[in-house]
This record gives structure tokens, C-alpha cells and sequence, in this order.
């Protein structure tokens, strides 16, 4: 199944007020940090703007894309964002945790995935 026009122009206003959301989170948290930050946290706001640049793309070169590689890639950049504000969380506590690094992983796995999906049905 191919995503429409209409489904991408959603899914563009879904990753805008993920963007926003995932910025004024951080600043709200920066606000009340006492000064202690991580870039992870930060920073973890470029990753769904990174998407929402990617899908403005596919949507102006009108580009066909299946669905279930959409999903993928969007699970790829909803799980690659939750790692960076659970590494950035940590890392302001003070402790680590080689857990967190699974995100990273599996947010890989969900991309290539997807791709794979991607190349396959095009």
C-alpha cells in the first residue's frame, strides 16, 4: 500500500508537533536544570526535525513510499528520540547505563528495515 498526498502532508503536521514537542521539552527541563545539561537531551529535537526534512523531501519529489516502511522509519525515529532523552536523562543524574544503547540498535534495525522494505517494493 502506497501513502497518499494526504497521509504525508499528516504525517508532515504529526512530525512538526513532534519537533515542537520534543523542543519545548527541553527547554523546559533546561530552564529548571540547575545548570546541568547533556546534548543528548538538548539536542534530541534534530531527530525529528531530521525526519520532518526527510518526509518535506519525499513530499516535494514526489516520491512513492510503501506503508509499512513508512512505519518502520517512523518507529525507527520515534525509538532513536526516547534513547536520546533517556541517555540525556542519565547523564544529567550522573550514572550510565549500557541499556540505553539498545535504542540506538534497534532504531537501526527499524531503518534498514525499512529501507530494505523501501527498495524491495519499489
Amino acid at each position: 500500500m502506497i501513502l497518499s498526498i494526504l497521509d504525508i502532508k499528516k504525517q508532515i503536521k504529526n512530525y512538526t508537533i513532534f519537533t515542537i514537542s520534543v523542543l519545548s521539552l527541553g527547554i523546559i527541563y533546561e530552564l529548571f536544570s540547575h545548570k546541568v545539561y547533556s546534548p543528548y537531551m538538548y539536542l534530541a529535537f534534530t531527530i525529528p526535525l531530521f525526519a520532518l526534512v526527510i518526509t518535506l523531501i519525499i513530499n516535494k519529489l514526489k516520491i512513492r513510499i510503501n506503508n509499512y516502511s513508512n512505519k518502520l522509519f517512523n518507529y525507527s525515529i520515534i525509538t532513536l528520540t526516547i534513547g536520546s532523552l533517556v541517555k540525556g536523562a542519565l547523564d544529567i543524574y550522573g550514572t550510565t547505563n549500557k541499556l540505553v544503547y539498545l535504542y540506538l540498535i534497534i532504531s537501526i534495525i527499524f531503518f534498514f528495515i525499512s529501507l530494505i522494505i523501501h527498495i524491495i517494493n519499489d
